[in-house]
C-alpha cells in the first residue's frame, strides 16, 4: 500500500456520503426479496449503482487533480475515513 497523503474533512464526507449511498444499494439488489429483477425498482437501483460508481470515479479523478497525484483507473484506491489518509493498494 502507497500512502499519498490526506484530504480534508469536507472532501473526505462527500466520498463517504457517496461510498455509503452505493454500499446501501448494492446491500438492497444482494438481499431484498421484494426487488424482482424483471421489475422497474430493479432497474432503477442498478442504474443508481452504476451512477454511484461514475460519482466515486469523478471524485478520484478531482482529488487527484487537485492533490498531484497520478490517477489510473488501474489503481485500487483506498480512502481511510478514520484519519483522511488516501492510498492506493
Amino acid at each position: 500500500m502507497e500512502l499519498l497523503g490526506l484530504v480534508e474533512s469536507n472532501e473526505k464526507e462527500e466520498i463517504q456520503k457517496i461510498y455509503n449511498r452505493r454500499k446501501a444499494l448494492e446491500e438492497l439488489l444482494t438481499t431484498s426479496e421484494y426487488v424482482i429483477k424483471s421489475d422497474d425498482n430493479f432497474q432503477k437501483i442498478v442504474d443508481e449503482v452504476a451512477n454511484s460508481k461514475k460519482m466515486m470515479d469523478e471524485w478520484w479523478q478531482k482529488i487527484a487533480k487537485k492533490y498531484d497525484w497520478q490517477y489510473s483507473l488501474n489503481n485500487t484506491w483506498n480512502i481511510n475515513f478514520a484519519t483522511n489518509e488516501i492510498s492506493i493498494l
